[in-house]
């Protein structure tokens, strides 16, 4: 049995915007950097199910190692790593991927709020800002 449903005029109208959710976003490449690998994991998830392409560093150096060949779109950079922090991290990105959109992580909204932010082109924490990840990636050119 075929059931066979009229086109509205509004769909001939605007034939896209009725399909709307079925348009591919553009995946980015994101680099996690965090040494905490419950916060890692759950951010790589979260990230991938959104269908980015992601690359994780438990460390600075590894990070720096990493981006040179990933050339991440979006590097998420955990604030207080241990040995070289994500401030020394960011300012090293920066040099290497200028039009990379650097974001500092946070586990404490109010360690967020207190950064400095002159590395970073924004600053989250996680899980408190979790909902603004996906409009953050979408900032990325």
């Amino acid at each position: 049995m075929t059931i066979e449903r009229p086109i509205s005029s509004e769909q001939e109208a605007h034939p896209i915007a009725t399909h709307r959710a079925h348009v591919p976003r553009p995946a980015r490449r994101v680099l996690i950097v965090e040494d905490d690998p419950s916060r890692l994991e759950w951010l790589r998830g979260v990230l991938e199910i959104l269908g980015h392409e992601t690359r994780a560093a438990p460390s600075g150096p590894a990070a720096l190692g990493i981006a040179r060949s990933f050339e991440p779109d979006v590097a998420l950079i955990g604030l207080g790593l241990r040995g070289m922090d994500g401030y020394e991290v960011a300012s090293s990105l920066r040099e290497e991927l200028p039009y990379a959109l650097l974001v500092g992580v946070s586990g404490r909204r109010e360690e967020s709020r207190n950064a400095r932010s002159a590395e970073f082109d924004r600053l989250i924490s996680i899980p408190g800002d979790g909902r603004r990840l996906p409009a953050l990636i979408r900032e990325a050119s």
